[in-house]
C-alpha cells in the first residue's frame, strides 16, 4: 500500500482538531489549546517514523493555520450559525443499489434564515487564487451540494463555502492566511447534469470491474481517473473525498 505523505496526514489532522471543537469541545481550554492539543498529538503519534524536524514542520505549519482558522472563521461563525454534523458521512443508492459515498466537513444552519450551507476546510501550499479557484470551480462540492439535498429532504440548502487555510515558508519567514470562498451554488440543471455523470461513471466502472476482475479493486486512480485528477489538484488531499468503492461492485 502507498503510505500517506506527512502533508496528507497534516490535512487529516487539521480536520480532526476542527471537528473536535464541534463535536468533543474541551471547555478545561481555549479553543485555540485544543486545536493546538488535538493537532499536535495526532500528527506526532501517525508519524513516528518520520524524521523530527520533518514532523517538527509539519506541525509548526498547521499550527499556524489552526490559529488562522480560529480567528478568522470560527470565532466570526459563532454567534451567526448552529453546526448541523461534522464529518457528515452519506451513502446514497444511485445506480442498481450501488451507493455513492463520501463526507461533508460540516453542515451549518443560519440563525438568520433557516438555511443549510455546506462548509468544506482545504489545508494548502498553493497560492490563495489557486485553491479558490480549484474549489470553486471542481466538482467537489457539486457532488456534496447534490448530496445535501437528499441527506436533509425538507431543509434548504443554498450553498457551500471553501474554507481555505495557507500556510507557505520561503527560506526566513512564513506567508500565511485563512480565507472563506464566495458563496458556492449549483442550479438545478447542474445538479442533474452532475447526477447523469455520476450514473454514467458508475456503470462505466460496473461494466470495466466485471470484464477485467484483475484490476486491484482499490485501485482508485485507474477506475476514477477524472475524480482521482480533480482530488489530487489539492497536494495534501490523500484519502478520495467521495467515491462509490469498487468493492461494492465486486460484492455484486
Amino acid at each position: 500500500a502507498i503510505a500517506p505523505k506527512p502533508k496528507a496526514l497534516r490535512g487529516s489532522a487539521i480536520h480532526a482538531a476542527i471537528e473536535s471543537i464541534y463535536a468533543a469541545r474541551d471547555e478545561s481550554m481555549d479553543a485555540l489549546q485544543q486545536l493546538s492539543y488535538v493537532y499536535e498529538t495526532l500528527l506526532r503519534e501517525w508519524l513516528t517514523d518520520v524524521d523530527s524536524d520533518v514532523v517538527d514542520a509539519r506541525i509548526e505549519e498547521g499550527l499556524i493555520m489552526l490559529q488562522d482558522w480560529a480567528s478568522e472563521i470560527y470565532l466570526k461563525d459563532l454567534d451567526q450559525y448552529d453546526v448541523v454534523g461534522t464529518e457528515v458521512s452519506f451513502s446514497i443508492p444511485l445506480l442498481n443499489g450501488f451507493p455513492y459515498v463520501g463526507t461533508i466537513d460540516r453542515p451549518i444552519k443560519s440563525r438568520l434564515t433557516g438555511n443549510i450551507e455546506l462548509r468544506d476546510t482545504k489545508s494548502t501550499a498553493f497560492k490563495i487564487d489557486t485553491a479558490i479557484r480549484n474549489i470553486t470551480q471542481g466538482d467537489q462540492m457539486t457532488g456534496y451540494l447534490w448530496a445535501a439535498k437528499r441527506v436533509y429532504p425538507g431543509e434548504n440548502v443554498t450553498h457551500a463555502c471553501g474554507e481555505i487555510l495557507y500556510a507557505y515558508k520561503n527560506k526566513i519567514n512564513w506567508s500565511h492566511k485563512a480565507v472563506m470562498t464566495e458563496p458556492i451554488t449549483r442550479g438545478v440543471f447542474e445538479l442533474q447534469r452532475y447526477e447523469d455523470k455520476l450514473v454514467g461513471l458508475y456503470a462505466d466502472c460496473a461494466s470495466r470491474i466485471r470484464l477485467t476482475p484483475q484490476i486491484d479493486p482499490l485501485h482508485m486512480a485507474v477506475l476514477w481517473p477524472e475524480l482521482y485528477n480533480e482530488q489530487s489538484q489539492f497536494e495534501d488531499e490523500y484519502y478520495p473525498l467521495k467515491r462509490l468503492h469498487p468493492k461494492d461492485l465486486l460484492d455484486e
